[in-house]
């Protein structure tokens, strides 16, 4: 491969010592050399891109890739679909008999006479909102009686107990192909923020495949359990870098378990996983290895147990989602070099919600991206995905922009931001959030070509390492 000249286009850098270019000249390793070269080497080619705009590529800070995975692997969406029964039908004819069909969907009125008209041979759950519909072969399988159909918790338990277990092969399935739906959406670098030692090894086993680079937390205490994972060992290669441990102070606004001081409409104020002094020793036993410590903290009574708890430490820290803080908390975590990754996606998914639960008291302080930015934080944006509809960052840039929500209102308006600040969240700030603005976040001398050719505002063409990245292998 010989170095490449990018030319006839417009380079949005974020590389502040040359915010602006009208071409790149990348080496054959796939590096940049230049922004507007005064000498161009023989043999290079040249690619015209024919009046585009060029972006970095987007680095997705906080995105479940494993998690989203099973769902385009292990999981069939139906949810916009006319015919739930000739969708399902269609997709089991595909799968072995025998094979387990796991579908989700919007639709209310499934019924297990329609999951078995889709298929006697395969056992099918289907699960629409909070309730789980199954199949008699689903049924059977787990040894309920037929009026089981509609599933209580304690005959969904055992219908779980009844599927045969994830295999590695199947989780490294689904997160290759998060990878490559990410790279359709011009993501060429993301963190997996959710991984238990299992995951771990299965992301160093597959290393040389991950078509984008990957940044992986391990957690350190799985959600329910009573002890802690061990604390991973850095680790880092070209594609995969281990280099940081994931906490949880406190639960989600939509279900009004995040960590509160002002009660929701349900008088309650949400909870806290640890208690300040266990925080504190647990943050601080990751820190003596090194490591870097990111906690999910989305109430400010979280938030505030966090940022005491990281006081003293010498190693990067992060705070995830930094949804409900106060003011004084901003000015709290810019003072003390605090990183945050927060979510402008929320807001079309659930931002509404969130308006009608949430005390008065935060609805103009909500997700504040404009008051994150202004306080000094270094802030990236990211999707949480599979959390939110999407994980396409365009549509979390429009979100920030507009900050309307599913019922078509906004939510704390004044906490916008523009344009090219939310294309800087979502392309340098992640990759300094996760360490990595050394090679990636910018279109930088030195650092990989990976960037996103934009046509009137939408994606034409990603290249990672300078060459156009496939984004259909699975």
């Amino acid at each position: 491969m010989s170095d490449i000249l990018f030319h006839n286009t417009q380079i949005i850098t974020m590389d502040n010592m040359h915010p602006l270019a009208k071409a790149m000249l990348v080496d054959a390793q796939g590096r940049i050399l230049a922004l507007d070269p005064q000498h161009i080497p023989e043999n290079t080619k040249h690619i015209d891109l024919k009046g585009t705009t060029i972006i970095p590529g987007f680095y997705d800070s906080h995105c479940h890739l494993w998690k989203w995975g099973l769902r385009l692997t292990a999981q069939v969406d139906v949810s916009h679909v006319e015919s739930v029964v000739k969708a399902l039908r269609e997709y089991a004819e595909k799968r072995p008999v025998g094979k387990w069909i796991i579908a989700r969907g919007t639709q209310a009125n499934v019924t297990q006479a329609d999951l078995d008209a889709v298929s006697t041979d395969h056992p099918i759950v289907f699960s629409v909102k909070e309730q789980r519909i199954a199949n008699t072969a689903a049924i059977r399988a787990a040894g309920l009686s037929l009026s089981d159909s509609v599933l209580s918790v304690s005959a969904e338990k055992k219908i779980r107990a009844a599927m045969p277990p994830l295999t590695d092969e199947d989780y490294a399935e689904a997160i290759l192909t998060a990878c490559y739906r990410l790279i359709a959406m011009g993501v060429t670098a993301a963190a997996d923020p959710l991984l238990t030692p299992r995951l771990t090894q299965i992301y160093r086993e597959i290393e040389a495949d991950l078509p984008i680079r990957v940044v992986g937390y391990p957690i350190r205490r799985a959600e329910g359990a009573t002890k802690n994972d061990p604390i991973p060992d850095y680790y880092s290669r070209t594609q995969l870098k281990i280099d940081g441990v994931k906490f949880f102070a406190d639960g989600g606004a939509t279900n009004m378990t995040a960590g509160v001081s002002q009660p929701y409409i349900n008088g309650k104020k949400g909870r806290l996983y640890y208690n300040p002094t266990e925080l504190k020793a647990e943050v601080q036993a990751v820190a003596d290895c090194g490591l870097g410590v990111i906690t999910h903290a989305i109430g400010d009574e979280a938030i505030g147990m966090v940022l005491d708890a990281y006081t003293d430490l010498d190693v990067p820290c992060r705070i995830e989602h930094l949804g409900l803080p106060t003011q004084e908390q901003l000015q709290q975590a810019a003072d003390m070099g605090v990183m945050v990754s927060t979510q402008p996606a929320f807001l079309p998914a659930f931002g509404g919600q969130m308006r009608r639960i949430l005390n008065l008291a935060y609805h103009e302080f909500c997700y504040p991206f404009r008051a994150m930015f202004d306080a000094g934080i270094m802030t990236a944006f990211s999707s949480d995905m599979p959390f939110v509809q999407t994980p396409h960052p365009l549509h979390a840039i429009q979100a920030a922009q507009d900050r309307l929500c599913e019922d078509g209102l906004p939510l704390a308006e004044k906490q916008s931001v523009t344009w090219e600040e939310a294309i800087r969240a979502y392309t340098l700030h992640g990759a300094v959030v996760c360490g990595d603005a050394a090679d990636y976040g910018s279109l930088s001398p030195g650092k990989w070509a990976d960037f996103v050719v934009l046509n009137n505002g939408e994606i034409q063409h990603v290249y990672i390492h300078g060459e156009i990245a496939q984004h259909n292998k699975i």
